[in-house]
């Protein structure tokens, strides 16, 4: 609906379709790229050295009994998603990009710390399951 309405509003003003495809275009890579820039402020600011956690159990059924890292599988899926709605060279940078960040975070920061915190218990786990999708 909204997209009709901005669309419509376009053509009134006399705007050709190409012209609009490239406003949205570019509107939705500066969106991404805001996005990108936040979430890697974040992800650079969270390292977890020196923080002390509470000791919880290593969750393993559920989800987790496929999949180590669900969220991380997920943020890649929507990050193929976009891509294949939005195929652009600018996005296929950005989602290989992000992927790679996403998986250096997962092996560098959180895999380090599991291993910290449960010791043999992930380790044993880690045997299991893989790290984003499947049972070894």
């Amino acid at each position: 609906m909204i997209f009709e309405i901005t669309a419509c509003g376009l053509a009134k003003k006399g705007i050709e379709y190409e012209e609009k495809v490239l406003i949205f275009q570019v509107t939705g890579i500066a969106v991404l790229l805001v996005f990108y820039g936040c979430y890697f402020i974040k992800m650079i600011a969270q390292s977890r050295k020196g923080i002390k956690t509470d000791q919880t159990e290593l969750v393993t059924n559920g989800i987790y009994w496929f999949s180590r890292n669900p969220a991380f599988l997920g943020f890649d899926l929507v990050y193929i998603g976009i891509l294949l709605m939005f195929f652009h060279w600018i996005l296929l940078a950005a989602s290989v990009f992000a992927g790679v960040m996403l998986h250096l975070q997962i092996v560098y920061v959180e895999e380090r710390f599991l291993k910290e915190v449960f010791g043999e218990e992930y380790l044993e786990y880690q045997k299991k399951v893989c790290r984003y999708l499947g049972r070894k």
